[in-house]
C-alpha cells in the first residue's frame, strides 16, 4: 500500500475515543466541474417576476444574469430579501438588472472544491457562478453542492448519526435584552 493510499485511510481519535475519517485531501482537489450544476441564466431585461418564479419552479438559489453570452449578474434569495422586501418595485416590470449583484466574483470549472470552500468563506457567498475563458457562464455552484458532495463521500458517518445527537443538551429558553 503507497504511502498516500495509507495516510487517506489513517483515523483520527478523539478525546471520547471514538474513531473519526479523516477527510481524503484528494476529495478536497477534485474539480468544480464535478460537483456544479448547470447555469440557469437570464437575459438584462428579464422582469423580476420571472426571475423570482423560475427560482421557485426549478427551486434553485440563483439566476445568472447574462448579455451577448457573457456574465454581467447574479440575482440570488438574498438579493430579494435585501433589496426587493419592502421596496416599492412594480416586479412586472423592473428588469432584473435594478436589483441583481452586478460583477460577481467567478470561479472556472478546473478550480477545486477546497478553493471554491475558502472562496466562499471569505467572501461570505453561497453561490459561486463557474465561467469559462471567454467569461461565459457554463454552471453555479453552491454550498450545498458541495455538502451533498462531502456527505455522499462519508454516507455512513452522516446517514447513522442518530436523530437527535445531542438529545442530552436540553433547550435553554431565550434570555433577551432587558
Amino acid at each position: 500500500m503507497s504511502e498516500n493510499t495509507e495516510q487517506t485511510n489513517k483515523t483520527i481519535e478523539t478525546e471520547s475515543d471514538n474513531l473519526l475519517p479523516v477527510i481524503d485531501v484528494t476529495s478536497l482537489r477534485r474539480a468544480l466541474k464535478s460537483i456544479m450544476k448547470p447555469a440557469i441564466s437570464v437575459s438584462i431585461d428579464t422582469p423580476i417576476r420571472q426571475c423570482v418564479n423560475m427560482m421557485q419552479t426549478k427551486r434553485i438559489g440563483c439566476v445568472l444574469v447574462t448579455s451577448r453570452g457573457k456574465l454581467l449578474g447574479i440575482f440570488t434569495e438574498r438579493d430579494v430579501l435585501k433589496k426587493i422586501l419592502g421596496a416599492s418595485f412594480d416586479l412586472q416590470s423592473t428588469p432584473i438588472t435594478e436589483v441583481m449583484t452586478i460583477h460577481p466574483h467567478t470561479l472556472n470549472e478546473d478550480d477545486t472544491i477546497a478553493y471554491a470552500l475558502n472562496f466562499m468563506d471569505l467572501g461570505g457567498y453561497r453561490h459561486i457562478p463557474i465561467v469559462n475563458h471567454d467569461f461565459e457562464p457554463v454552471g453555479v455552484v453552491s454550498v450545498k453542492d458541495i455538502v451533498s458532495y462531502f456527505v455522499s463521500h462519508f454516507a455512513d458517518e452522516v446517514l447513522n448519526l442518530p436523530p437527535h445527537p445531542y438529545t442530552n443538551l436540553e433547550a435553554q429558553p431565550f434570555q433577551g435584552d432587558d
